[in-house]
């Protein structure tokens, strides 16, 4: 069953659940101000609508149109920053009662364990292929996957159950790093290989040890 509600009363609850949450815990996200200041911004124009609407009762199709509109698009952004509040150690399972985002089921004690064999293939229309073995990671283990300029700070780009994924959007000749986490739960192991793209400027995919 989908977390996000569907009655607009309720969904404009959650969406200020989760718009707190923002607040309260942006940073240790990586969330940038403009990108909380944004998902505020267009709570606020979600529920100006929405209020407009209900003083309306004989509203206009496209009204709720709009109304439909604004939510589509809060709801892209609840989807992509729940991705990292799940993946963030900081964010537990009160917190996310908190904010209003699904709590995992009861973790495993096995521990995930840390990736081997991560490679790396770049393509000339920018996008990158990842592929890793699952090195006896049991199912429900979540991979994240981070990308680096410098091999020193790490940005989570999405997450994966699956062994593969295509990546898009990257420039030919510039060089990224990428790792891949396994995650079960609270638990979280050791960062994987590293692979490069584009190292020196060559073009070609490398795969380098931990």
């Amino acid at each position: 069953m989908d977390w996000i509600k569907s009655n607009r009363q309720l969904f404009k609850v959650q969406a200020e659940q989760f718009s707190a949450g923002i607040v309260s815990y942006g940073e240790g996200l990586n969330l940038t101000s403009g990108e909380v200041t944004g998902f505020g911004a267009q709570l606020t124009v979600y529920s100006d609508d929405l209020a407009l609407a209900a003083a309306a009762k004989a509203a206009s199709d496209a009204a709720y149109e709009t109304i439909l509109t604004d939510q589509r698009n809060l709801v892209k952004l609840m989807r992509k920053y729940n991705v990292r509040m799940q993946a963030s150690a900081a964010i537990n399972n009160a917190k996310r009662a908190e904010i209003g985002i699904p709590i995992p089921a009861t973790p495993s004690t096995i521990e995930p364990k840390t990736v081997t064999g991560l490679l790396a293939t770049a393509f000339e229309n920018g996008e990158v292929k990842l592929k890793w073995n699952r090195t006896g990671n049991a199912q429900g283990v979540i991979f994240n996957i981070e990308v680096s300029d410098d091999s020193v700070n790490w940005d989570l780009l999405t997450t994966s159950t699956a062994t593969k994924i295509k990546l898009s959007g990257y420039t030919p000749g510039e060089k990224k790093t990428f790792r891949i986490v396994a995650t079960r739960g609270e638990l979280i192991a050791g960062p994987s290989n590293l692979a490069v793209i584009y190292d020196g400027g060559s073009g070609v995919s490398l795969s380098l040890a931990a």
